[in-house]
């Protein structure tokens, strides 16, 4: 059963990869991760990022229109302001636009409660806030870890306000790295 989801999940990765679909700030590392060994295995993985949304309701993602999105900081750096002010000038008659700081989350399954241990380990030593883990149908181990800082800010707003999610988002690569760097090491040099 281990092989067979480890199969499902790398196929799942590369199709997502061909398909433009993943992250790809972090691609690379993914199947780095995921062709050191056979321990373990990333299931969803996202390094953060800033999204300008349009809808009747900014608590409610699946029913805006999504403006504009990106993973890496820079872009944010470059387009934020100027994304949101075009979706600010759009919205009429009950519609509001707004941007969301949207945390990392990495996912990653360990064939071994002592793999997941360390995957644990991983997640708290990159500076995860959130980390936990729980039992897999198959009887192997799930483990997450993500940021919290989720942030909407309506629109309009001012630009500075707007480039610090940018620098948080900066901020999550940093953990982000640091993990599946670590994931990759506990990978390589676990034997099952």
């Amino acid at each position: 059963m281990w092989g067979e989801a480890r199969r499902r999940a790398l196929k799942r990765l590369y199709d997502h990869m061909a398909l433009g679909l993943v992250d790809g700030d972090i691609a690379a590392m993914l199947v780095r991760v995921n062709e050191a060994g056979h321990a373990l295995f990333t299931s969803s993985s996202c390094s953060g990022r800033v999204v300008v949304f349009s809808g009747a309701d900014f608590t409610d993602k699946r029913g805006a229109s999504m403006w504009w999105s990106t993973h890496d900081p820079l872009e944010c750096f470059r387009e934020v302001c100027f994304r949101s002010e075009l979706a600010s000038k759009s919205t009429t008659g009950g519609i509001v636009s707004w941007v969301s700081l949207q945390p990392p989350i990495i996912q990653a399954q360990a064939r071994t409660l002592e793999v997941a241990g360390k995957v644990l380990d991983c997640a708290l030593e990159s500076g995860f806030a959130r980390a936990g883990m729980r039992i897999a149908r198959g009887g192997w181990f799930i483990v997450e870890a993500s940021a919290r800082d989720k942030v909407h800010v309506i629109l309009p707003a001012q630009c500075g306000v707007l480039l610090r999610l940018c620098d948080l988002l900066s901020r999550y690569k940093v953990r982000v790295y640091r993990m599946l760097e670590c994931l990759e090491r506990v990978n390589r040099e676990s034997t099952i």
